[in-house]
């Protein structure tokens, strides 16, 4: 689909063209600097022909050279004072330029020439809605949808607007209506989980943002919305249960573990319970400590006791999944790391465990969800994104998981310690079979179309851009063993 067919959808007040069909068929169709000169040339034989002007305005468009595609457009409205499409297009790219004053009337005169103008109505709406005119952009959107009821640029326009004035319920009808049309959009996805995180309905929002994620990973929108809906949840759990009152003993105990003075808070904890058995922060305390000083048994002995006293606490329910994790009891580990993060949506050290515990299990599309939502939670953390890199790249979307280690590798912390072992490994089997789908076309076809040739350079790069990648993780292993790491510049 060329740029001029697609519509585009992004946030309230931008740019919604519904723009002309091409004039060329799509086999024949040039582009850039060759489709110009084309134009050009049509126009030198029929100077006075507004339409070609813009056709002249939109293939400048396409290139991003707003200046002359302006000029385009208001020869075009010279040539033609009564077109309602050249009063559109000159609208257009004046509020492309964020000339709204001058836009705006252009747009009112294309509509007034052509009261059937849907996709008029719809950038008017849009113009209107930048200005902050809020009300009269619904009415203008309204237009377009009683003309072209399935158009999806006003439906959005619409619900963004309605949005705006605080209409959540209308805004939504129109919101499920142009998710209905173009599911795999994830911006639409997003608004949608906005308008419904406004609206109260937190399952709904975690479920669009999610979506949102899963179309497009590196959607940093999606993750902030998703982790302020997880956060609202696991709020709105904890005002329903019952308050827990702090342990002065517990919390002395947790200051000395932040200072790495295990085996002193181990002593403490023990004479706690010895005096109060039924302490379960005491518990969940002593469990973590053991399992760190590697006493796996005695800790899930203690975390299963901390689950039978406060069955509704998230952090026993995480903390006694990884001690049956590293004990080998796997499935028992994600029964409780599901409940923990039940009980807790916004507990994102637990979906970053469970993610990790759901990828080794071969459920990938677990995997996926529990660790964007541990993305979405937690500080910029190397081990998470390395996880999910491995998650897509045994799905087989290299492109994607080269996203996540270039956001891993560049993470601030390395706390967890990342499975770099396990990326250089599955990022190798995902270049051998990249290299291998290569080879097989090239055996099947000795003649390759033009544009078939740039589809292996484009495989070749995202090959070359896969080896590069694996260098680095292989010298962050060499890093963490051995102190040091030469990298060099990534081309």
């Amino acid at each position: 689909m060329s740029k001029r067919q697609r519509i585009t959808v992004t946030l309230i007040g931008a740019l919604f063209i519904a723009l002309l069909p091409p004039m060329l068929s799509a086999e024949d169709s040039p582009s850039g600097d060759k489709l110009v000169s084309q134009i050009e040339a049509s126009i030198g034989r029929s100077p006075f022909d507004f339409r070609l002007r813009i056709q002249l305005g939109i293939a400048y468009m396409d290139k991003d050279d707003l200046p002359h595609a302006l000029q385009a457009f208001q020869e075009a409205v010279q040539l033609a004072p009564t077109s309602a499409e050249a009063h559109n297009w000159l609208g257009v790219a004046l509020m492309g330029k964020g000339d709204l004053p001058d836009a705006i009337p252009e747009l009112r005169k294309a509509v007034a020439l052509e009261p059937k103008f849907a996709r008029g109505f719809t950038n008017l709406g849009s113009a209107l809605a930048r200005s902050g005119e809020t009300s009269q952009s619904i009415d203008a959107f309204q237009k377009a949808l009683a003309l072209e009821p399935e158009n999806p640029s006003a439906q959005l326009n619409l619900a963004l607007a309605l949005r705006e004035k605080g209409d959540l319920k209308g805004a939504l009808l129109h919101l499920h209506h142009v998710v209905a049309a173009q599911p795999n959009n994830a911006t639409i996805q997003y608004e949608l989980g906005q308008t419904s995180r406004q609206a109260g309905d937190l399952s709904a929002a975690v479920f669009a943002f999610e979506k949102a994620a899963e179309i497009n990973p590196e959607l940093q929108e999606a993750y902030y919305g998703l982790g302020l809906a997880l956060k609202q949840q696991s709020a709105a759990i904890a005002r329903s249960a019952s308050p827990v009152v702090p342990n002065q003993a517990v919390k002395r105990a947790q200051d000395k573990v932040a200072n790495g003075d295990l085996n002193s808070a181990r002593d403490d904890l023990l004479a706690l319970i010895q005096a109060d058995e039924k302490n379960a922060e005491a518990h969940v305390l002593l469990g973590f400590i053991l399992g760190q000083q590697g006493q796996l048994e005695f800790a899930v002995n203690h975390l299963q006791r901390a689950v039978q006293l406060r069955p509704g606490s998230g952090d026993a329910h995480y903390n006694l999944g990884m001690a049956l994790w590293y004990s080998g009891a796997r499935d028992e580990a994600i029964t409780e790391l599901r409940e923990s993060v039940r009980l807790d949506p916004a507990l994102g050290a637990g979906h970053a465990f469970l993610g990790m515990a759901l990828r080794e299990k071969g459920d990938l599309t677990s995997a996926r969800a529990s660790l964007q939502r541990a993305i979405a939670l937690l500080p910029p953390t190397t081990a998470t994104y390395i996880d999910l890199a491995i998650v897509f790249l045994r799905v087989d979307q290299l492109d994607r998981a080269l996203g996540q280690f270039e956001a891993g590798l560049n993470a601030p912390s390395e706390v967890p310690t990342p499975d770099w072992d396990g990326a250089i490994t599955a990022l190798r089997e995902s270049l051998l079979n990249q290299a291998l789908k290569t080879r097989r076309h090239s055996q099947h076809a000795r003649f390759v179309a033009w544009t078939e040739g740039g589809q292996q350079i484009r495989s070749h790069r995202r090959v070359s851009r896969g080896a590069e990648t694996s260098r680095r993780l292989r010298c962050r292993t060499q890093q963490s063993r051995f102190g040091f790491c030469a990298v060099g510049r990534r081309r």
